[in-house]
């Protein structure tokens, strides 16, 4: 009730990304009174530029490998345990030529550092929580970026910011949430859906 009678009080709705748009209208709130702008990127500071070879050497990074990055926070919703049961998975096929590194904190990481632990992977690093300079050249230095959520229906219609500063790095894209980021991935060709 309380977000009907916001919208309708509303002059104009401004959604970040086309599923919640779809939500606001679903809600009773005509189509001419809803605009859809998608969260941005930074491209002063994301962009595709030579690897910075101190950025290699400080976090350490193998460039023989192929190098997938989650920045951000290492949140419930974004069920990144998904990812470490992918490099769990690698490791029963003995293939150790895919490295996950995460940038960020939050409440999953303990929980997530455990999972590594208990099954001695060394293809999960955990890079610590850094100013976001930081976080576009290690991102720079990468090959994907995943942007994960839980399978939870209102998690579809999100507009994470990684997803657009990953793009503007000129990244891969790896997304696990069935909504309209998997439109635009396969869409446009610029990422995986799995």
């Amino acid at each position: 009730k309380f977000e009907k009678r916001i919208y309708k009080r509303s002059e104009h709705v401004v959604a970040l990304s086309p599923g919640m748009q779809e939500g606001v209208i679903k809600a009773g709130t005509p189509v001419e009174k809803t605009s859809m702008i998608p969260n941005m990127s930074k491209p002063d500071i994301f962009y595709p530029h030579e690897v910075n070879m101190d950025i290699v050497k400080r976090f350490d990074i193998d460039l023989t490998k192929f190098n997938v990055i989650h920045f951000g926070m290492l949140a419930v919703a974004n069920g990144l345990e998904y990812i470490v049961k992918a490099a769990i998975e690698l490791k029963k096929r003995g293939d150790d030529s895919i490295q996950f590194l995460f940038m960020g904190e939050g409440a999953m990481q303990p929980m997530l550092e455990d999972m590594v632990r208990e099954n001695d992977l060394h293809n999960v690093r955990f890079l610590g929580n850094y100013k976001v300079g930081i976080v576009a050249e290690v991102t720079n230095c990468c090959d994907a970026s995943i942007t994960s959520f839980k399978n939870l229906p209102i998690l579809a219609t999100n507009s994470p910011n990684k997803l657009f500063d990953s793009l503007s790095a000129g990244k891969t894209i790896i997304v696990n949430s069935a909504g309209w980021t998997k439109d635009m991935v396969e869409n446009d060709n610029c990422g995986f859906y799995v």
